[in-house]
Parts: structure tokens; C-alpha cells; sequence
């Protein structure tokens, strides 16, 4: 009986960069995939192409159209990671920082050092909290 064969992952690839703020981020073929279906929703919901001051993710709720509301979109992001079950580590670095950081792209420095101080945190809280158990 021949074996198996696992799902092999597919490698995001960089397709370009996008501008946030001052930063510069490198943009992924799924990221950039999204953002035209985003564009496809908008353009449903609002008749309309979406102008440069227009939200590219808004409150479908709205008749305007609005930015989706910050607190509703992390809190929802933190629950899809929680039933997708994400590592702990990882939902507590996104709930820290903001940042969803995927391997084999190349981040800012910056950003970068503050994804892995939110993680290397997270294992000194469960570390001290091992040693107050004993």
C-alpha cells in the first residue's frame, strides 16, 4: 500500500511592499489576493470603486463607509486564532503587539524585535508561573 502523502505547504511569496505609516512591509501573493477581494466587497456594498481615504477594511454595518472598528477586529482575529488553535505564545505576541509575524519574510528590525520580546515574555510569565505551583 503506498504511503501517504501530506498537504505540502505552500510557501507565501512576496509579490511587493505596501506603505503603513512610515513603515514599509513586504506584501505577500495571499495578503495581495485579499486586499482585491476586499476591493470586490466594497465596490458591492458602496456601488463604487474605493477612494485613497476610504478604509480598506470597513463596518460592513455602516451605510458610509467606515473603518472596521479596531477593538471588534482584534478581538475577533484573537478568537478565529483560539478555534484554529494557534499556539499560545503566538495569540499572546498578537494580542501584545499587534503583529502577526510569518516565517521566511523579512520584517522591519523594529518590529521583529518586538514580536520575539512579546514571545520571549510569554515563556518568562509560564516560567515564574511554574515556579510559584512548586
Amino acid at each position: 500500500m503506498p504511503k501517504s502523502r501530506g498537504r505540502k505547504k505552500k510557501k507565501s511569496r512576496v509579490v511587493g511592499t505596501v506603505r503603513v505609516g512610515d513603515e514599509v512591509l513586504p506584501l505577500l501573493e495571499e495578503a495581495r489576493d485579499a486586499l482585491l477581494r476586499q476591493k470586490e466587497t466594497f465596490k458591492a456594498k458602496f456601488g463604487r470603486e474605493p477612494g485613497p481615504n476610504d478604509p480598506i477594511f470597513f463596518d460592513p454595518n455602516q451605510d458610509v463607509p467606515a473603518p472596521y472598528p479596531d477593538d471588534r477586529m482584534r478581538r475577533e482575529t484573537l478568537e478565529a486564532m483560539r478555534k484554529a488553535g494557534s499556539r499560545a505564545e503566538i495569540i499572546y505576541a498578537y494580542s501584545k503587539t499587534g503583529l502577526l509575524i510569518m516565517e521566511g519574510v523579512d520584517y522591519p528590525a523594529n518590529r521583529r524585535k518586538e514580536w520575539n520580546n512579546a514571545i520571549d515574555e510569554y515563556f518568562e510569565l509560564e516560567r515564574k508561573a511554574e515556579e510559584q505551583k512548586e
